[in-house]
């Protein structure tokens, strides 16, 4: 008995001190994150007062938070999460929105007043890779365009759930069905738009061998599609006014004059116990000749930031939200159908990015005005630049703009591939700085006949932030 409790005593003791050591181990290592500097194009010196904060992690689990200076030194911090590490990212509710109100078939059964049966037609088909083509005229069916109406406030959620493809859904609410019906009815009501004469349908039933597939085309078809900036108590939504007209291969704008106020931004007052359709209005009008093409929320400011395609020019507002009144107003970019513009913020300045090369940055000047900072066009064939990095973490003192992501590779480049960073420096001249940075976490292991990836920059929250001093 003495011997099997000393053999025991020895064990535990193996263990704990295997343990220790391999506690002590991963410490060390973790305490010795490094970056090194695999590929460099330009001046350091637009890399001072730079700073990058990183998460890095290990299957959620081990996590390396490093305080990383170009020009200087690494710091990190590791910790261990036995349940992986809880990154709360909170809760954002994106207000009004048209579930796949294109697909006519959701919304009612256009079929049936076309005197067309699904079924009969399915049935018709006796052939794998037979086909029917339906084409219907909206006009014929329809005075004012359908909708498919979703929402989602804190204490107030509508969603819309399809039947199969030849049944009408239903709606589910955690409001009561009285309200709900209510709400869906107001909007019908508010955002009448007249369905254009020459908007066509088509639908495509092929058998198949598994049954049925479905295909569909839309020919100078309208469909809803919001933009909301929701606040503690009130969502503002709008819409998109443009429709793409094939037969002139251009765009044209809906009529909108049948809503209450016309084009522009309307407000749903709501609480958490119900949203208050009777007070729907229009409380930032916009001319119904231009379009919004992006919104979105500063709620902390208390501002709405509006982007429209207005007069074949791309147009920067920001909106005081208690007084619906522009704090600013700036053209921004030449802007047709064929461009697109894509734009990342931060509280004191906008970047926006045509077509992936054409840049500029919106801040405040000295006088506390709003004006573009900076602007420049970065050429193709640059090899630090492919198109605009989208996930790309970001900083801007006034005169840099410094950009910085962590990047994927083949895992044919070599064994370490993960943990990488790009660091862009641009100015009114262009790119002036660019660096790949490798991080010593990146290492590839060996595990069942292949390469695997041990850590990874954390998919959660911001895995990479960037700050100029």
């Amino acid at each position: 008995m003495k011997k099997t409790l000393a053999f025991l005593v020895c064990l535990i003791i193996v263990f704990t001190s295997l343990t220790i050591v391999t506690a002590n181990e991963i410490y060390l290592q973790g305490d010795d994150v490094r970056f090194s500097v695999k590929k460099e194009v330009g001046d350091r010196k637009y890399l001072e007062g730079v700073n990058i904060d990183t998460t890095i992690d290990a299957k959620g689990t081990l996590l390396w938070k490093t305080d990383f200076t170009p020009l200087g030194s690494t710091k990190t911090d590791l910790s261990f999460h036995k349940l992986s590490y809880p990154i709360d990212q909170g809760r954002s509710y994106f207000g009004l929105s048209f579930n796949n109100n294109s697909d006519i078939m959701g919304v009612g059964s256009i079929f049936e007043k076309a005197g067309l049966n699904i079924n009969e037609i399915k049935n018709s088909l006796t052939e794998n890779g037979e086909t029917k083509t339906v084409t219907i005229k909206m006009k014929d069916y329809f005075d004012y365009y359908p909708m498919i109406i979703d929402l989602d406030l804190p204490g107030n959620n509508i969603s819309w759930n399809y039947g199969v493809f030849d049944e009408v859904g239903e709606y589910y609410s955690d409001m009561p069905k009285e309200r709900m019906n209510g709400f869906i009815k107001a909007i019908e009501d508010f955002l009448k738009i007249p369905v254009l004469d020459n908007d066509i349908r088509e639908w495509k039933i092929e058998k198949s061998i598994g049954g049925y597939s479905y295909g569909s085309t839309w020919i100078n078809s309208f469909s809803f599609y919001s933009y909301n900036a929701v606040f503690s108590d009130k969502c503002y939504f709008t819409f998109n006014n443009r429709v793409e007209d094939y037969d002139n291969g251009t765009s044209v704008t809906v009529d909108t004059s049948q809503i209450p106020g016309g084009y522009g931004i309307y407000v749903l007052p709501f609480d958490e116990k119900t949203v208050y359709y009777e007070q729907i209005k229009n409380v930032y009008p916009i001319n119904g000749e231009s379009t919004v093409i992006r919104m979105f929320p500063n709620t902390e400011m208390g501002q709405i930031y509006l982007m429209l395609h207005e007069n074949d020019k791309y147009i920067y507002k920001i909106i005081d939200e208690k007084t619906m009144t522009d704090i600013c107003s700036i053209e921004i970019f030449d802007y047709t159908d064929f461009d697109y513009v894509e734009c990342a913020n931060k509280d004191d300045y906008m970047i926006f990015c045509k077509n992936d090369y054409e840049i500029k940055v919106v801040s405040k000047n000295e006088k506390g005005e709003y004006t573009v900072a900076m602007e420049c066009v970065i050429p193709e064939e640059h090899e630090a630049w492919a198109a605009y990095p989208y996930s790309a973490a970001h900083a801007f003192d006034g005169e840099r703009l410094v950009l910085c992501y962590d990047i994927t590779h083949n895992y044919y480049e070599g064994i370490r591939n993960n943990c990488e960073l790009d660091i862009l420096v641009i100015t009114n001249e262009g790119i002036v700085y660019y660096s790949r940075w490798d991080c010593s976490l990146g290492e590839m292991i060996h595990e069942n006949s292949y390469y695997s990836n041990f850590c990874n920059f954390s998919y959660y929250g911001e895995s990479v932030k960037v700050s100029i001093e």
